[in-house]
């Protein structure tokens, strides 16, 4: 790194400690790290556009990708962050064209082709188009057969459509010390009501991702640890109402639906134990839900999905 990207760095750092999500600060410090370092201009471009995608500012991030875009049609950074924030703003068909063209690109390696598929997957899943994210994980599959974030993610979109056989069958084809791998193999195990073998696997994702806290480029990033740390928490209440304890893990729903994205596969748990009868391990038997009182939270949550789904970008680029 030159000694004027560390000073470009800097002064980015400080601005965003002063500006916050300010959007004519951020611009007016924007323009003056620009008149600063005149020869740094696409770095720089480049640097405004992470800021607001970061803080969620989506139309400046979208108005500063067009701009880089005008000069560089084929920039990679900026045409994977235009197609997620279309996206997130719904125009599914837009962003479909978009990823298609970056998948396409001669200068994709692999690192970057499973990047822009999970993120492509991902806005499939929000656009509810499951099976096209299938299809489109299984293209990826077939071209790096030896990804095992890829065939992660597959499994995923298959536990998605509750097909958790099917899951489970590539889950068991990834090594046994990833621990993103057994974390999702615990997740299926819930969803196929077997506590057993998903505590067993939810044990040994915690323990995996101790061992990684430290050494894993994923985990130093903060957002992932946080997200990971609300996805076991989660998968814990999830096998508490499988094990018979429903009443708690609705509770809980309540409390914390709102906090937590990963709360909403509690949600669909508690969903998949009343259609099973409600009666798990002969501990308790779970009444309807419209009987339990109000519990609009529980109903959102399981009418956002039918199988849990975190992002793995979760997994950094699936941060599904």
């Amino acid at each position: 790194m030159s000694q004027e990207t560390i000073m470009i760095n800097s002064m980015i750092a400080d601005l965003e400690t002063v500006a916050g999500s300010d959007r004519e600060k951020l611009k007016q410090g924007f323009e003056r790290i620009r008149k600063a370092f005149p020869n740094a201009l696409d770095y720089i471009d480049t640097q405004e556009l992470f800021v607001y995608e970061k803080r969620k500012m989506y139309d400046d991030a979208l108005a500063v990708a067009n701009k880089i875009l005008e000069k560089k049609p084929d920039d990679y950074t900026a045409n994977l962050r235009k197609a997620r924030i279309l996206g997130i703003y719904r125009r599914y068909n837009e962003s479909t064209v978009l990823f298609e063209k970056l998948l396409v690109q001669p200068s994709l390696d692999k690192e970057k082709y499973i990047i822009v598929t999970g993120h492509y997957a991902k806005m499939l899943l929000s656009a509810e188009r499951r099976r096209d994210a299938i299809l489109v994980l299984e293209r990826a599959v077939k071209k790096y057969p030896d990804a095992v974030a890829l065939k992660t993610k597959l499994a995923i979109c298959y536990k998605r459509i509750a097909m958790n056989e099917k899951a489970l069958e590539i889950l068991k084809t990834l090594p046994g010390d990833d621990a993103y791998v057994r974390m999702e193999k615990a997740h299926v195990y819930i969803n196929m009501l077997k506590p057993d073998a998903a505590e067993k696997e939810l044990k040994a994702a915690e323990g995996l991702f101790e061992l990684w806290r430290l050494n894993d480029k994923r985990l130093q990033n903060q957002h992932e640890r946080r997200s990971i740390a609300e996805r076991l928490t989660a998968l814990k209440i999830a096998l508490k109402a499988v094990r018979g304890e429903a009443t708690y893990a609705r509770k809980w729903l309540e409390e914390n639906h709102k906090k937590s994205p990963a709360a909403k596969l509690v949600g669909v748990t508690l969903s998949i134990i009343e259609k099973q009868g409600g009666e798990r391990s002969g501990k308790e038997k779970t009444k309807p839900l419209s009987e339990k009182g109000n519990h609009s939270s529980v109903k959102t949550a399981v009418a956002c999905a039918t199988v849990s789904f975190t992002c793995l970008a979760g997994l950094l680029f699936w941060v599904f």
